[in-house]
């Protein structure tokens, strides 16, 4: 039944009695389709039909893996590393791809190693697994649960757990006294893990304050790792620098990143209770893993191009609107992040683009200048281009389905929270950003006022199927002639996500329809210059 009732609504053919019947209802009715079968009872729970709505599209024949054997793994022959590294991730995070090291050197230098998952030592090319996890691309992440892109049992052999030596690519940088990068090593081995540090329990600690004065010797530490964490801090501040003047300008700052607690779910949806925990974008601990893992990609793309190998580059060009980033087969520069050339590479446990690109840096790690005759993708391997478009569909897919959870829970929160009004902040055309939570709605009244106009705003009744929320402006809190401008760099997209599209609720073709002639009947025309006129 979820299956026809999808279908009927996402694919329907138009010319079974079953969409006409759902169309002239429509009509007849003047309300929306969903709305028509959740008062037949065909809907009963909206956060079961947003599921089963992206499973029959993209896992039609469920999550579950299939039934093949691990792939062996006799990592025993690896050279075992002399570092003591250490990961930092949430405390969700199961599919841990990535840990840091450092090590003092006696004229000052340090040697900073960047650690990396090696699940692609086991998942050779077109192997079952390999092919399980093309399938998925990537792990699909929701609030209060995930599909990943790897089964348990083989992301726990490969996931960078404490207390375990595990296999890992490693790039090891050689820097000076002043932090400035004097070469690269790139070493297959296995890799001490001394700890999985969690950042939404070290946040409040590790601040910048605590970074710019480690305890000194002898003294104890209010964190673990504080001496080593300082330093990252040091090493991630001089490579931040040096990619904004790459870029011209430096990085906005001040975004916040939303975490969704959902708790209680077994029970029913009803049951469930959400929290929304907001997160200043930038913190010490984001800075460093990102700046370290942006130093690897951009590192590691370029090695790859030097020695003739392809991978699945991106790529990132143009102007405000136009600025559009790109992924292919051949490296170009990454205007937003200021490097040369980028590829994925740092989480091959959770995305098959770095999958594949791990592949091709440890048949050069083994074969250096010859590593074009080892490795698993030659160029112009056609597979290659396909991975490309099927990766871009997958992960756009994903995000929207991602996006349209934290949706639902969001105005789940409000609901639960009995939030009937809120401050927000003018986007344009209409939209408004509210404080305080990841939720962009059209409100009525905005439509007039400048971008960054601080408004309060009163929500109606949200509907959990459409995820629309009625609002409208009750208050403006500054003076229009007040507002900020908008200072957003001409070349630097102003959002992540178009806001437009965060906005939206779920739209059905079948609502705009007129109803379906009837049988036998002449066909309406086509409007003037349709060139695809009713069949």
């Amino acid at each position: 039944m979820a299956a026809k009732l999808y279908t009927l609504l996402f694919k329907p053919d138009k010319n079974s009695v079953e969409y006409k019947t759902l169309a002239l209802a429509v009509k007849q009715s003047g309300q929306g389709a969903l709305h028509l079968l959740r008062a037949a009872g065909a809907i009963a729970s909206p956060w079961h039909f947003h599921m089963q709505r992206f499973l029959l599209e993209h896992f039609p024949k469920g999550t579950g893996f299939p039934d093949l054997a691990l792939p062996a793994r006799d990592a025993q022959d690896l050279p075992l590393a002399d570092v003591q590294a250490f990961s930092i991730d949430d405390s969700a995070t199961t599919e841990i791809d990535d840990a840091l090291s450092v090590r003092a050197l006696a004229d000052g230098g340090t040697v900073l190693g960047i650690h990396i998952a090696a699940p692609a030592l086991a998942l050779e090319r077109d192997s079952p697994w390999d092919q399980t996890a093309r399938a998925r691309m990537s792990t699909v992440y929701m609030p209060g649960d995930k599909i990943t892109m790897l089964p348990d049992a083989l992301v726990d052999t490969f996931t960078l757990a404490e207390g375990s030596s595990r296999p890992a690519v490693s790039i090891y940088f050689t820097l000076d006294a002043e932090l400035a990068i004097q070469g690269h090593e790139t070493r297959v081995e296995r890799v001490p893990i001394a700890a999985n540090l969690r950042h939404d329990r070290l946040d409040a600690q590790v601040t910048e304050a605590s970074l710019t004065a480690p305890p000194s010797e002898g003294e104890t530490a209010a964190y673990p790792f504080a001496a080593e964490l300082a330093l990252l801090w040091r090493i991630a501040q001089k490579l931040k620098s040096g990619r904004e003047a790459m870029r011209g300008r430096p990085e906005r700052l001040g975004g916040v990143d939303y975490t969704f607690r959902v708790a209680g779910l077994e029970q029913g949806e009803e049951q469930a209770r959400v929290d929304i925990v907001p997160r200043r974008r930038g913190a010490p601990l984001d800075l460093i893993v990102a700046e370290l893992m942006i130093l690897a990609n951009a590192t590691w793309s370029g090695w790859l191009a030097e020695l003739g190998l392809p991978a699945i580059y991106r790529s990132q060009s143009g102007m405000g609107a136009n600025l559009r980033t790109r992924m292919g087969t051949k490296p170009a520069p990454h205007q937003g992040l200021g490097v040369a050339q980028y590829a994925w590479c740092t989480s091959p446990l959770r995305r098959y683009t770095d999958l594949l690109n791990q592949g091709q840096i440890i048949a050069a790690a083994r074969h250096g200048r010859t590593a074009l005759l080892a490795a698993p993708y030659k160029p112009k391997d056609a597979q290659l281009y396909a991975v490309v478009g099927a990766f871009e569909d997958a992960y756009k897919a994903y995000a929207d389905f991602q996006n349209g959870m934290e949706r639902y829970w969001t105005l789940r929160y409000l609901r639960q929270q009995g939030i009937g009004q809120a401050d927000a902040a003018v986007l344009r055309e209409g939209l408004v950003r509210v404080d305080g939570l990841p939720l962009v709605l059209q409100a009525l009244g905005a439509q007039d006022l400048p971008r960054n106009t601080r408004v309060r705003v009163q929500f109606g009744e949200a509907d959990l199927i459409t995820l629309e929320l009625p609002c409208k402006v009750v208050e403006v809190l500054t003076d229009a002639s007040a507002a900020a401008a908008d200072t957003t760099p001409a070349d630097e997209a102003p959002d992540e996500h178009d806001p437009a599209t965060l906005a939206t609720g779920l739209h059905l073709a079948v609502d705009d329809a007129e109803a379906a002639p009837e049988a036998g009947a002449e066909p309406s025309p086509a409007p003037p210059g349709d060139a695809n006129p009713p069949a």
